[in-house]
């Protein structure tokens, strides 16, 4: 994690300033300290109301965002496990994604299994086929941060729920498209509707090029 995040250079990315090993022989890196909030909670205060909070300001922080993962993505790094618990937002409005443990380098072959937050990860996330695992894949899941905010719920919320009587299939439930966000809310813009659903299409190939594109 330190050794990704120290090659990425961005404002909206947490610089890492020193790695090394302290007198015990354990590893050690030092990180400016981040004060705010989780994006989660921001998204709460959207929904209440409260502390400043609109929709255009959460969509904004969604936007710096999106940036801040393209950088990422140029440097030839994959979050893969975007989620609001992972972005912080300071006092002044500063966005920060956080947690890199599970980025992943492009052209790095990779044998793990399913890897990443069930209700946000891409099809093929959940499908452990980790070769088509991309920039796009990343993309699905601020699309379904989005849905979040929009639709006050994760992403296959109810299916998720209706499955676990039945025992867990994450891939058989993330790899359907979302319940429309027409069908949960009738007060959502009609164009964050089709942005939220184009980064979250099932095919990679269908959903935004880029995290730019899609900001």
């Amino acid at each position: 994690e330190a050794r990704i995040t120290s090659q990425l250079d961005h404002p909206g990315i947490v610089p890492v300033y020193e790695i090394g090993l302290d007198d015990g022989g354990s590893v050690y890196f030092t990180m400016t300290l981040v004060r705010g909030q989780t994006l989660k909670r921001g998204f709460a205060l959207v929904h209440e109301s409260g502390a400043g909070w609109t929709l255009q300001r959460a969509v904004d922080v969604m936007r710096s965002v999106c940036l801040a993962v393209a950088f990422a993505h140029s440097k030839g790094v994959v979050h893969r496990d975007l989620k609001p618990e992972n972005i912080m937002v300071g006092p002044f409005g500063e966005a920060y994604v956080m947690d890199w443990g599970l980025a992943h380098l492009i052209g790095r072959s990779e044998r793990e299994g399913i890897v990443g937050t069930p209700a946000y990860m891409s099809p093929e996330q959940a499908s452990a086929r980790n070769d088509e695992v991309g920039p796009r894949s990343d993309v699905y899941s601020l699309g379904a941060i989005l849905y979040e905010l929009f639709a006050r719920r994760l992403p296959h919320e109810l299916s998720l729920e209706t499955r676990a009587s039945q025992g867990p299939d994450i891939e058989g439930v993330t790899t359907a498209p979302p319940r429309p966000l027409s069908e949960l809310r009738d007060d959502v813009p009609a164009e964050l509707a089709a942005i939220c659903a184009k980064a979250m299409s099932v095919r990679p190939e269908d959903r935004y090029a880029s995290a730019l594109e899609m900001a």
